[in-house]
């Protein structure tokens, strides 16, 4: 089995962190070395900092939602929970200007992450944190560090939790954000009433590290309860439709690259990539999964 279940240091072990996949990219665009040269404010910077499907026309959306209404957007303060290397903070503080923590449970992820930040010369803006959101004495510490946050963020990112631990997740990010604090959400589940078959979440927990898929009422019942006042869900309809047109799009042109990616990615890296973006697309194709955009105020 692919997951581990998220504690304190463990790794995900999944295709699209092993073997430096972000690393293996900026040295086919940037062959010099100098990957300062890559716009932060582009989808060309988000496929390769980041694997979510968000595109610059969501961000558009997003940082209307994440900007404080009191504070300029230098003041406003987000934390990124499942930061991976850095993607959406560099967009968010390059494009916006926000003030953005990282928080990333794999030590590898974040310390490349910390390289690219100071690469990019983003430091007074951006810091990236190891930690877990399950573990509460990291949440102390970097509520004392940073103070409370203006809102947060999670894409993609809750799907690797097990069931167990998804309250005690949302109560964390709740108390890392202060009084009035938002909570945007980018994450898969099912119609109320659905489910996926048993094929189809053993491909999830073996491929992807998801081992649980819940319903839109299951999430803001827990959203609820974890302190969240209010609960935006977007119609999950459009929502699984332009996944499903991006995830299809991904894979194949992957595969139609098939020789140009052999000269990026190592043989190994090659393998999983492949199979995780199939994987992904055929879900989207075929099964119950859905995906879902969520607003959540406290």
């Amino acid at each position: 089995m692919a997951e581990k279940k998220e504690e304190k240091g463990e790794e995900l072990d999944m295709a699209i962190y092993r073997e430096d996949r972000v690393g293996q990219l900026l040295r086919k665009h940037f062959p010099d070395g100098d990957i300062t040269k890559l716009d932060l404010t582009t989808n060309e910077h988000l496929d390769i900092f980041g694997m979510s499907y968000l595109r610059v026309n969501t961000f558009e959306i997003i940082s209307g939602w994440l900007a404080s209404p009191l504070k300029t957007a230098a003041e406003t303060k987000i934390v990124d929970i499942g930061s991976g290397y850095g993607g959406t903070g560099m967009h968010l503080a390059t494009k916006y200007g926000f003030q953005y923590t990282g928080v990333e449970l794999q030590e590898y992820v974040s310390s490349q992450a910390t390289k690219y930040v100071e690469q990019f010369k983003l430091t007074s803006k951006m810091t990236c944190e190891t930690g877990s959101i399950l573990d509460q004495d990291f949440v102390a510490r970097t509520t004392e560090k940073h103070g409370h946050f203006d809102s947060a963020i999670s894409i993609l990112t809750i799907l690797h939790l097990q069931a167990a631990d998804r309250l005690p997740a949302f109560k964390n990010i709740a108390s890392l954000l202060g009084t009035s604090g938002r909570y945007y959400i980018e994450c898969y589940c099912v119609e109320d009433g659905a489910s996926l078959a048993p094929e189809h979440a053993k491909m999830l927990e073996d491929v992807v590290c998801c081992p649980h898929v819940p319903t839109i009422s299951q999430y803001t019942a827990d959203l609820k309860t974890a302190g969240f006042n209010k609960v935006f869900v977007e119609p999950i309809q459009d929502t699984t439709e332009e996944w499903r047109s991006f995830t299809t799009g991904r894979s194949s042109d992957f595969n139609n690259n098939l020789e140009a990616n052999k000269t990026t990615f190592s043989e190994a890296n090659l393998t999983h990539l492949t199979k995780f973006y199939s994987t992904i697309a055929t879900l989207f194709q075929e099964s119950a999964l859905r995906g879902v955009r969520i607003l959540a105020t406290k």
